[in-house]
């Protein structure tokens, strides 16, 4: 990936004529909405981590740390907002509600957590609240708080 052909976007790029294809990606649809955003969600989470480690494993390079932290965070937060999404597909009664769901709220993460909350939707905790070196546990979460671990959402 040294080669500057790739570092830059050109000019005429365009998403459907993509001539590298080292990096493509096929994406299948099973039709169950929760297994395919839940599938996506875990993906894009992979992908930010793997790129924070990747920016955090060389501080001193300023590629990294000026353009690739923001893609992770992108990465990271789009993970959130089809888990979300995911979610939604589970407590949404029928195809149509989803699909007014993602409508109305679009990519907004805070919206799509509202209505998932407003659908019926709860956060799923631990009995106890403790800390360890990578999670915190929660009693009784509220609408104000986060996850404590990524996966315990699903």
């Amino acid at each position: 990936m040294n080669n500057l052909v790739y570092k830059w976007p050109s000019p005429d790029m365009d998403l459907w004529k993509i001539s590298n294809k080292d990096y493509s990606v096929l994406v299948k649809w099973s039709h169950d909405c929760f297994a395919d955003y839940k599938k996506l969600s875990y993906r894009f989470y992979s992908c930010g981590y793997t790129t924070f480690i990747k920016v955090s494993s060389d501080m001193n390079n300023h590629v990294l740390s000026d353009k690739w932290f923001l893609t992770g965070i992108f990465l990271v937060r789009h993970s959130l907002e089809l888990g979300i999404k995911a979610l939604l597909c589970r407590v949404l009664p029928q195809k149509r509600d989803i699909q007014n769901a993602f409508k109305e709220c679009c990519h907004d993460v805070s919206l799509l957590l509202e209505k998932y909350f407003d659908s019926g939707g709860t956060v799923p905790c631990q009995v106890d609240t403790y800390k360890n070196e990578n999670t915190i546990f929660l009693i009784q979460p509220n609408r104000g708080n986060i996850p404590p671990r990524f996966g315990h959402f699903f």
